[in-house]
């Protein structure tokens, strides 16, 4: 689409929900892309509520706007693009609504498609990972509410657990192996889990993750040299954003200093509360982010969470290799579970009313 529009002499520009995100875009399309917050030019208010600079008063000049991974965006966002666009522009959204639903309200990407008023292109090959992985081959069964089931060449594999301590203790010895710890793998994998509480919850997994990659659960500080870390709220002078995810290179009593992918943000002692350890992840934060290897807890104690989209989108961050912690019961709660699914906004009614008109 970019090359076509190229050659036509129009204008693209490429932006996604998350800095992780656009940068995906970026490295696969071979042109710049941006976080929606920066294409429109965001700044923080007093008040603590987001502007965005590009609005109707001064709009995008680009001629084509295409947003990857646009399930992530609400509706309150997804306002926010359509008010920055010029008269005449075509706004293309490419996105799985089949993922997790945005975090905020609303599920724009949804309403459009069950509008009928908008032209919907369904992709049915998936490129992340090679022909005939077992991924791409479990994505579908879980798409058709049918059971997941390991494969021949190890790229999809479900190891069983009978406790939640025993899942833990699999998880810990996965990272050990695939050597998690090492610099050059902790971009490269990630460990999942639905939910922060719990002995297979974020926080007790990035705690004890920590400690194996700094040799020590008796640091100074809450953050080491080497710390895998995400920003945990979008900052608009930084130009960091919620999801962003980094390496520690420098701390003391001080400052911090964390790399994220060419640049490098210096963090006073009063924003170190805007990190968050990264070696193990919410799905939903993982969401527009890929991985070579995904390690991914899904157990009985979590059944708040246990979805069917959520399984879905957690499996599916994987490019080469992906590994369930879980029960049979837990598993097919997963599966057959859409309970959370429905959300309340306006949005297609108000498209329906206007095709009416």
């Amino acid at each position: 689409i970019v090359y076509a529009a190229e050659q036509c002499g129009l204008k693209v520009k490429l932006m996604a929900p998350t800095g992780r995100a656009a940068k995906r875009l970026s490295s696969s399309s071979g042109r710049e892309a941006e976080t929606i917050h920066k294409a429109l030019e965001a700044e923080l208010h007093e008040n603590g509520e987001a502007y965005f600079n590009k609005n109707q008063s001064d709009t995008l000049s680009e001629d084509i706007i295409i947003v990857d991974e646009a399930s992530m965006m609400d509706v309150v966002l997804f306002h926010s693009l359509l008010s920055a666009l010029k008269e005449g522009t075509h706004l293309i959204l490419v996105g799985d609504v089949d993922q997790l639903p945005p975090v905020g309200p609303g599920n724009p990407l949804k309403a459009i498609i069950e509008s009928e008023m908008a032209p919907v292109v369904r992709l049915n090959h998936i490129f992340r990972q090679e022909e005939g992985s077992g991924i791409i081959e479990n994505a579908v069964l879980i798409r058709e509410v049918k059971y997941c089931c390991p494969d021949e060449n190890g790229d999809f594999q479900i190891l069983y657990t009978d406790s939640e301590d025993d899942a833990f203790h699999k998880i810990m010895t996965l990272c050990w192996h695939f050597h998690y710890a090492d610099e050059d793998n902790k971009l490269k994998m990630q460990v999942l889990s639905p939910m922060y509480k719990g002995a297979c919850g974020v926080d007790h997994l990035n705690a004890s993750i920590q400690k194996v990659v700094q040799g020590s659960d008796h640091l100074p500080f809450p953050f080491a040299v080497g710390d895998k870390v995400m920003q945990r709220r979008n900052d608009y002078e930084k130009k960091v954003y919620n999801g962003d995810v980094g390496i520690v290179w420098a701390v003391n009593e001080n400052k911090l200093f964390v790399r994220y992918y060419e640049k490098e943000i210096e963090y006073t002692r009063a924003e170190w509360g805007d990190l968050q350890l990264a070696y193990a992840s919410t799905v939903h934060k993982s969401q527009g982010s890929e991985y070579d290897t995904i390690i991914f807890a899904l157990l009985p104690e979590q059944r708040i969470m246990l979805q069917r989209n959520l399984l879905y989108t957690g499996i599916t961050r994987a490019r080469k290799k992906t590994i369930l912690v879980t029960t049979e019961s837990a598993l097919s709660q997963a599966i057959s579970s859409t309970r959370t699914q429905h959300r309340y906004s306006l949005l297609l009614p108000l498209i329906k009313g206007m095709n009416h008109e």
